[in-house]
């Protein structure tokens, strides 16, 4: 009797050991996916890099109370590229300090209105995708002292049709011709030289915000320079998806010394 206790009770325990081993053995494994540091093809904006900045500059629109305070610089976008090319969890990535003026809140908006890109693919197969991308601010011009002028409020750097002088190219430059004086002290002393403007040709057309680019010559050539684009007619303005719209311009006027 007391023999098969003993056996019942090691069968007992034999079989609480094959139960639980055959537990174990049945528990769900873990599921561990590879985090991808590179990937195999990256995702990319329709037409590539420089056509996403072709993009950004024709439809960012400066913030008036930045070029107010001659704000610029540079804001990082950072989102997610989805499988199907969506970009979403739009974030403005803060290195040092917010730019702010409306500047960070430009940036994400020129953002939201990109078309769906091309997704990443890793082993032939499309992955979501974090990215980051520079949306860069840059003044253009500054106000030209002395001088007080409204400022239009949304500016463009790149338009379906470009401005154009009244006349065209040659109409321009017989304005330009004809409205030049010579700067009396850049006649002594025999001073030429090529003077780059840039300015604002706005909405109705009409010239605004005009100062130079780089370092001034002097002897009166860049105040002669900027007299002559104030002086000029009101242009046809340039177009934007079919819509009057404000636009930077950037010109050269030349003062060739002659002693003719």
């Amino acid at each position: 009797m007391r023999f098969i206790l003993l056996f019942l009770f090691l069968l007992i325990r034999f079989w609480g050991y094959a139960q639980n081993d055959t537990s174990a053995l049945k528990q769900p494994k873990i599921n561990l996916e590879p985090i991808y540091i590179l990937v195999e093809q990256e995702p990319e904006f329709p037409g590539g890099r420089k056509a996403m900045f072709e993009f950004i500059d024709k439809n960012i629109v400066y913030p008036k109370m930045a070029m107010d305070s001659l704000i610029e610089g540079v804001v990082k976008v950072r989102f997610n590229v989805t499988t199907s090319g969506e970009l979403t969890d739009l974030m403005v990535v803060i290195t040092k300090e917010k730019l702010g003026y409306g500047l960070e809140e430009a940036a994400i908006d020129v953002v939201k209105k990109m078309p769906p890109w091309t997704p990443g693919r890793q082993n032939g197969f499309p992955i979501p995708f974090t990215y980051t991308i520079p949306v860069r601010f840059s003044f253009y011009y500054k106000i030209t002292k002395g001088v007080n002028e409204k400022i239009p409020d949304n500016i463009f750097l790149i338009s379906t049709i470009q401005p154009q002088f009244p006349g065209g190219r040659s109409a321009m430059i017989d304005f330009i011709s004809n409205t030049l004086k010579y700067p009396k002290g850049a006649l002594e002393n025999k001073i030429e030289g090529k003077i780059l403007l840039k300015f604002i040709i706005d909405s109705i057309g009409k010239v605004c915000c005009v100062d130079i680019v780089g370092d001034p010559i002097g002897y009166g050539l860049e105040e002669e320079a900027i007299r002559i684009i104030r002086a000029m007619p009101l242009w046809t303005p340039a177009y934007l998806d079919y819509k009057p719209v404000s636009v930077y311009y950037r010109m050269p006027i030349n003062f060739k010394y002659s002693e003719e």
